[in-house]
């Protein structure tokens, strides 16, 4: 199945022009074969599962282009006969369709309930009102919402382990000698602090080289990416 996703993918977006509408409809059919991508949906909302799939099939359809770029994939390095590539590739069109498929669930379970009870009348407090005036508008719609939502958490998961660094890999990570220029101190200062701090004014801070510090903050991103991607993998299992 790994190697079939990957596939599937690379002929819808790199493929012939002709072959590329026969491999979105192929992909489409597999989504709702993959038990994967259903076992997100909370219990609530899998009553609408079968509706909602068909937005859901669409939605794909018609962004399928904007997928590589949301996972930061370069589908044309990739193998497919690389069991690691494709296995990669599998992980991230799941995780992207069942997000997509839950705020379709979510639109469909508010559509339902608002054909069904929007000129029911309701007891709020002492008054009765229309059921459509306790129903709080939402502020974002379907998948939007939850993509936003998504990212506040793992910018809040980032800060927290930015500060506390419970394995001590972003403290230990610093020039020879040089301890004080370790990552953790480094995040806090360019990432996290309020105006964040400039890399002059670090360097002048910790009595460090300018090119020093330079090149210690690239290496510390490059090393938080891999940290953040490991935790949302540990979220999506």
């Amino acid at each position: 199945m790994h190697d079939l996703i990957c596939c599937l993918l690379k002929e819808a977006l790199l493929g012939k022009e002709s072959d590329r509408a026969s491999a979105k409809e192929s992909l489409c059919l597999l989504i709702d074969q993959m038990p994967e991508i259903k076992a997100y949906i909370d219990e609530g909302l899998k009553i609408y599962i079968d509706e909602a799939l068909k937005k859901t099939e669409s939605h794909v359809r018609k962004n399928l282009h904007k997928f590589p770029q949301r996972y930061k994939l370069n589908l044309e390095d990739l193998d497919c006969q690389r069991q690691s590539d494709a296995l990669q590739i599998k992980k991230c069109f799941i995780r992207w369709t069942r997000m997509i498929l839950k705020a379709d669930c979510i639109d469909e379970r508010r559509k339902k309930f608002r054909q069904v009870s929007l000129d029911s009348s309701v007891v709020k407090g002492a008054e009765v009102t229309e059921l459509y005036e306790v129903i709080p508008a939402p502020t974002l719609n379907g998948i939007e919402g939850l993509l936003q939502q998504e990212r506040k958490n793992i910018a809040i998961k980032v800060r927290n382990y930015i500060d506390t660094d419970p394995e001590g890999i972003l403290r230990n990570c610093h020039p020879r000698s040089q301890e004080r220029c370790n990552c953790q101190i480094l995040m806090q200062m360019n990432l996290l602090q309020d105006p964040t701090v400039s890399p002059k004014e670090i360097a002048l801070q910790l009595g460090t080289p300018l090119p020093t510090v330079y090149e210690r903050l690239g290496k510390c991103k490059k090393l938080l990416r891999e940290i953040v991607a490991q935790m949302e993998q540990q979220d999506w299992e």
